[in-house]
This record gives structure tokens, sequence and C-alpha cells, in this order.
């Protein structure tokens, strides 16, 4: 059966390669619009996050960067309304940098950092626990640095993990 699968695919491609190359053009033009296109892209964004393993992934690749650059920009004296203005550039999930955008309002107002970030719901939960902990203890900025090579060490571990599954 798979004998006559690749022998009727390489015959489709044969007879067929025209519609294949329209396929990929079609598929070009169509990313570079999603990526293009503001509301798209954070369509695209919200959708990914709720995929069972990649959006797993991306919500930890996105609370490293975010835990990292803070902690960061926190131990070098920057306050933090200014240092989430520069956090949210660091990140490349729309959904998440609008979060971020919305806890500086929040601040603005008083709120906690951890409650908005928690009210959210697409920041990883264990995260926000510890950052609520560094954040009644005054230690934030340690805390943020922990989260954050806590976070690094489990993208590792998935990715390694992914290509695990994908070897023959």
């Amino acid at each position: 059966a798979l004998t006559k699968a690749v022998m009727g695919a390489g015959t489709f491609l044969q007879e067929y390669w025209w519609l294949l190359l329209i396929g990929v053009l079609l598929l070009t033009f169509s990313i570079k619009f999603l990526l293009s296109n503001n509301a798209a892209r954070r369509g695209l964004d919200r959708s990914l996050l709720k995929w069972p393993v990649i959006g797993e992934l991306i919500g930890k690749v996105e609370m490293a960067r975010f835990s990292r650059s803070l902690g960061t920009l926190l131990h070098n004296g920057v306050p933090l309304l200014g240092a989430l203005q520069i956090v949210k550039n660091t990140m490349s999930n729309r959904v998440m940098v609008s979060g971020v955008e919305d806890v500086a309002n929040s601040l603005k107002q008083g709120e906690s950092l951890t409650k908005t970030l928690l009210s959210k719901g697409i920041f990883p939960p264990y995260a926000l626990h510890m950052l609520r902990v560094g954040e009644e203890t005054g230690q934030m900025e340690h805390l943020l640095n922990e989260v954050a090579d806590i976070y690094d060490v489990e993208v590792k571990n998935a990715v390694q993990q992914m290509l695990a599954l994908m070897e023959p």
C-alpha cells in the first residue's frame, strides 16, 4: 500500500505539478497577508494559543521572554511601567502583547500586576502564582528570573520531546 501511495504521488506530481505550484503560491500569499494584517495576525495568535501542544509551547516561550526581560529591566532600576512598555516589544504573540498593554493600563489605576495577568487567562498559571509571591514579598526581580529559568528548561524539554516524536 505504501509503494502504491508513493507511485501515485509521483504520477500526480508529473501530471499536475502546476496545481502544486499554484497551491504553494496561494499558501505563501495567504501567510504573508496573515502576518501583515493586525486583525488576522491577532486571530491567528489567539487560535495558536488554544492548540494542545503548540499553544502550551508558545505560552511557555512568551512567558520566559516576558519574565527574563522584565526581571532584567527591574534589576537594572527601570520603573515597572516603563519596563512593561519595553517588554511588550520582546514578545511576538499579539494576544499576549495586548495582555501586557492591559496590565500597564491597570497598573496606572492601582491594580495588581499578577491580578490583571491572571484575569487575562492567557499566561501560564504557575508563573503568575510565582509572580504573585514575588510581588507580595518584594522579590519580584529574583522570582521573574527564576520563572524564566524554569520555562527555558521546560521549552527545551518540550522541543526535544517533539523532535523525538518525529524521528522514525
